[in-house]
């Protein structure tokens, strides 16, 4: 999978983007205490329609940041936002392949089927390489499976 670095240039702010941004700025501030963040999706597709923004500020001091504020943090920390929003959704791709196998080495070992156990543990250490390919995560090459045993 590859993930051109023009992404970085998106229009629209993810939630945990504006979240990342914020933690920042305001490194004493705890999200979903001192403040909330959002951003609208569609009702069926469930896909991003809109860009986040802060639906509630607790905090008196820091007031909450104005459009030109965040727009400021953004610019200052939009790449690496978007970096670690992408590499926490691929390491929760990974982590869910994971736990797709791990059962699988069980059933091998069950069946003493040592080559199935070997081809599994392989491919499971791999998964768990990917976070330290060169690129990550804006280039990614995934494991490919073992072959099903009959």
């Amino acid at each position: 999978m590859l993930v051109s670095k023009s992404i970085r240039r998106k229009t629209m702010l993810h939630a945990d983007e504006l979240a990342y941004c914020i933690a920042k700025k305001y490194p004493t501030l705890k999200r979903h205490k001192d403040y909330w963040v959002a951003h609208a999706v569609d009702e069926t597709t469930r896909v991003q329609v809109d860009s986040a923004w802060i639906v509630q500020w607790n905090p008196t001091d820091p007031p909450q940041p104005t459009a030109k504020e965040l727009a400021e943090l953004w610019a200052q920390y939009g790449d690496e936002a978007i970096e670690w929003h992408l590499s926490n959704h691929l390491r929760g791709m990974r982590d869910f392949e994971l736990s797709r196998v791990d059962p699988l080495v069980a059933i091998a070992e069950d069946n003493e089927d040592r080559e199935r156990v070997k081809a599994l543990r392989t491919y499971r250490q791999a998964l768990r390489n990917v976070p330290q390919q060169p690129g990550f995560p804006f280039s990614v090459a995934w494991p490919a499976p073992p072959e099903e045993s009959s």
